[in-house]
């Protein structure tokens, strides 16, 4: 029996360097200021402003680990081997993570001394959840930048949705599963040391899912989305291979 396993942890090492509260501020008031338009910030605010980093709100340091477990030996005529992986990766951006199983086990029987027959067979699990509405991280991490670096309330009126930066990664979440088998099996005549016939055939099934849960964007007025909408995907494909060969 063999085991080896290792854990560690996970961060973002290099971000981005962005304005601060009042770099950000006063660049807004000259915008604003060169377009005829009323400063968003006054003299209070400027001395006032609660500065926050949203890099730190999308980003976290995260652990991950993996475990691997095998089995092998003979007996007689039979070989064995039997092995068990497990990884779990926590996301570096919030909300994400991901979980993988997988199974794997061989067999070889000497039926005759000229017949030999094989199994191979294998099953794994890949179980992913991560916020937002598209299969990476591009928009949050492009609202997470864009925003203002400056806490404060919501303006009155003014969409939940859109005051907050991170309501993609918070109230759309996805969550896809992934189940795949695979089994072969094989027989090996051999009529002479010069002369060999084999057989084989395998058969592969895969099959995803894959939930998502997203609010009622008509609620957007609403400071808590009340109505939530739930989605389930699926896609299932299967392989089938035989062929013979005579050496």
């Amino acid at each position: 029996m063999r085991y080896n396993g290792w854990g560690g942890v996970q961060q973002v090492r290099q971000r981005y360097e962005l304005l601060g509260a009042r770099q950000y501020a006063g660049l807004a008031n000259a915008a604003a200021a060169a377009t005829g338009q009323p400063t968003p910030y006054s003299a209070a605010d400027l001395n006032s402003l609660n500065e926050v980093d949203r890099q730190d709100q999308v980003f976290r340091v995260v652990g991950i680990q993996r475990h691997h477990l095998s089995v092998d030996g003979a007996s007689h005529s039979t070989r064995y081997y039997v092995a068990a992986d497990y990884l779990h990766q926590a996301g570096v951006v919030d909300e994400s993570s991901l979980s993988r199983y997988h199974l794997r086990v061989n067999l070889d029987q000497q039926l005759t001394p000229k017949l030999s027959v094989g199994l191979r067979t294998s099953a794994s699990q890949t179980d992913e959840h991560y916020g937002g509405t598209a299969p990476d991280a591009d928009r949050v991490l492009q609202d997470a930048l864009l925003a203002a670096p400056i806490a404060r309330a919501n303006p009155a009126g003014s969409s939940f949705y859109r005051a907050d930066p991170f309501y993609q990664l918070h109230f759309y979440a996805r969550a896809p599963r992934t189940r795949r088998v695979l089994a072969q099996l094989s027989a090996t005549y051999r009529f002479s040391d010069a002369l060999s016939l084999s057989v084989r055939g395998s058969r592969e099934q895969a099959d995803a899912r894959e939930l998502g849960h997203s609010p009622d964007l008509n609620t957007a007025s609403a400071p808590v989305p009340t109505v939530a909408e739930t989605s389930t995907s699926t896609t299932n494909t299967h392989n089938w291979v035989a062929d013979a060969a005579l050496r």
